[in-house]
């Protein structure tokens, strides 16, 4: 009942693409394939671009209330 996501870079030689979709079945993931990225997405290149996508995602999945929570946490880190 966990929302879960598995992402993979399009070039990772790691793992198949066969592979990944079976891990995400069994895991009940949704799936998404991150463009031009290697097996380290979010530490190497384009890392941002990767990092919006995971971001979508949460949105996508989780909803707008997912964002108020953001702002909540950074108006509490801003008043420390």
């Amino acid at each position: 009942g966990v929302p879960s996501l598995l992402a993979a870079g399009e070039h990772d030689r790691r793992s198949a693409e066969d592979e990944r979709a079976a891990l995400a079945h069994t895991l009940g993931a949704d799936r998404t394939l991150l463009a031009g990225a290697g097996g380290a997405p979010l530490v190497a290149g384009d890392w941002q671009a990767h990092a919006g996508a995971v971001h979508r995602w949460l949105v996508t999945r989780l909803g707008e209330p997912l964002l108020e929570l953001y702002a909540e946490a950074m108006a509490e880190r801003d008043e420390e």
